[in-house]
């Protein structure tokens, strides 16, 4: 949980350090084109990368629900239902909502989570390198967009720790059987598609 809120919010300030150094220091770009750059590509692209998370983790849980409907005709089949079952708890892994959180259960998961957010970076970090670069302090330009990046996952962290800590005390008074199973499934599913809703509106507001 802790580290993959702490590693998107680091994986943005760094990915804001590479375009603004990149862009001054080998190609010669302005502030404004920078920042035109941020929100006019990068935006749309992490909008459209985290509408393609979302798609994908409704697709998984709904391929999740048809098994345990043949398994449930099969009787037979109890043992392996019973490992699947293990497989669909909850996960502790955090991304930068809720919905994400609950749908991020491995490091394949993080991974793109991470690489989505990272892909836009932080405005706060733009302005900021581009400040103490044109007053050459380039390395305490640097280290501010790092402590602004673990700023932002202390804040965040304290949300998903808030969220999860909910989320595990209503699950403990839940029973573990097929139908807790079938419901978790189901709330991927949902989860996903709320998710690829809202970058979907938000890419085409950035467009």
């Amino acid at each position: 949980l802790g580290a993959l809120a702490v590693a998107s919010s680091l994986a943005q300030a760094a990915s804001a350090v590479v375009l603004v150094y990149s862009g001054v220091l080998l190609l010669g770009w302005s502030r404004v084109y920078m920042q035109d750059l941020a929100d006019g590509l990068m935006a749309p692209l992490s909008y459209g990368a985290i509408a393609l998370i979302g798609g994908w983790l409704a697709l998984r849980g709904a391929r999740k629900l048809l098994p345990r409907r043949e398994r449930h005709v099969h009787d037979h089949e109890h043992s392996h239902d019973h490992g699947h079952a293990q497989d669909c708890g909850c996960g502790h892994a955090h991304g930068p909502t809720a919905d994400q959180a609950a749908s991020v259960r491995s490091l394949r998961d993080a991974l793109l989570l991470v690489g989505a957010i990272a892909i836009r970076p932080c405005t706060g970090s733009l302005f900021l390198l581009i400040i103490t670069w044109r007053m050459g302090l380039l390395w305490q330009g640097i280290l501010g967009a790092f402590a602004i990046g673990l700023g932002t996952a202390a804040v965040t962290l304290a949300v998903a720790a808030a969220s999860v800590t909910l989320r595990e005390g209503t699950l403990a008074r839940i029973s573990t059987g097929p139908a807790t199973a079938r419901a978790l499934g189901l709330v991927e599913t949902l989860a996903g598609a709320i998710i690829a809703a809202l970058a979907v509106q938000l890419l085409l507001r950035a467009l």
